[in-house]
């Protein structure tokens, strides 16, 4: 990501976080065994060796609920960046009090003021053998009660917490699948009524580097509250994102990792 990056661009990131923000405080929901605490850590570290006379501001992983026991004792003894709150289930963050696995007891979930929200609603309704059940296609459409609708009844959990606590930016992520019948449409309709400008990435592990066949939709949003206060349309950050992101894939798309050398590295 860096890389891509112009070194003005670079220069202008290091010095918004360490003379600007005083924190950076992020929460995650379904994340996968929360990947944003490895990736927040190694940017600070790669910001702070190319601006060695910047200070940069905390990071302040605040909250995060999984949808497992054993993906939360993963985070608890592997993960470099550790939520201060750690929940069971995501709509244990719509409630006013649920029980947080990393302190004890029964705790309101801390869930405002984010900078960055990401979520991996269900897939469950809309991947693999699933998406021939009659409805799947529809899983998003329906009201989300019945069983085989998780995808629906997660992903309107997510939007009600992004309603509810207004995130700066969000990062949402589904399978492909989720394109039967326009369903993608649907959610970027919800996210837009939501408050926020988004944007809709496929975005394909291999081409950023990493040994695996996955590919998957990525929902990224900002609030119209942060584009208001840089005097920032829409078109305009929707412009910035796509240029983003396709330096990205562009300078990635060749350097792909091999599976030894990422299983075994250092890291």
């Amino acid at each position: 990501f860096l890389d891509s990056l112009e070194p003005a661009e670079v220069c202008a990131l290091t010095r918004y976080l360490s003379q600007e923000a005083d924190s950076l405080r992020w929460g995650s929901s379904c994340s996968g065994t929360e990947s944003p605490g490895w990736v927040f850590r190694d940017l600070w570290i790669e910001l702070q060796r190319r601006a060695p006379d910047q200070t940069l501001c905390p990071l302040m992983p605040v909250v995060c609920a999984e949808a497992s026991i054993d993906k939360c004792n993963f985070i608890r003894k592997a993960c470099p960046a550790q939520a201060e709150q750690m929940y069971l289930d995501m709509k244990d963050l719509l409630r006013r009090r649920a029980y947080c696995l990393k302190r004890g007891g029964r705790r309101v979930p801390d869930i405002s003021n984010l900078h960055f929200f990401l979520a991996g609603f269900s897939c469950k309704s809309v991947s693999g053998l699933a998406c021939s059940k009659e409805g799947a296609g529809q899983c998003l459409i329906s009201d989300g009660n019945a069983a085989d609708f998780q995808t629906a009844d997660t992903f309107s959990a997510t939007v009600r917490i992004i309603k509810l606590h207004k995130p700066k930016l969000i990062a949402l992520e589904n399978v492909l699948g989720l394109r039967q019948q326009g369903q993608h449409l649907l959610c970027m309709q919800r996210l837009r009524k939501a408050g926020y400008a988004m944007s809709l990435w496929e975005v394909h592990t291999i081409r950023l580097g990493l040994p695996q066949d996955r590919k998957r939709l990525w929902f990224f949003g900002i609030h119209e509250d942060v584009l208001k206060a840089f005097n920032c349309s829409k078109d305009q950050w929707l412009k910035m994102a796509e240029h983003i992101m396709s330096r990205i894939m562009k300078y990635k798309q060749h350097q792909v990792a091999k599976l030894d050398s990422f299983l075994l590295g250092e890291d």
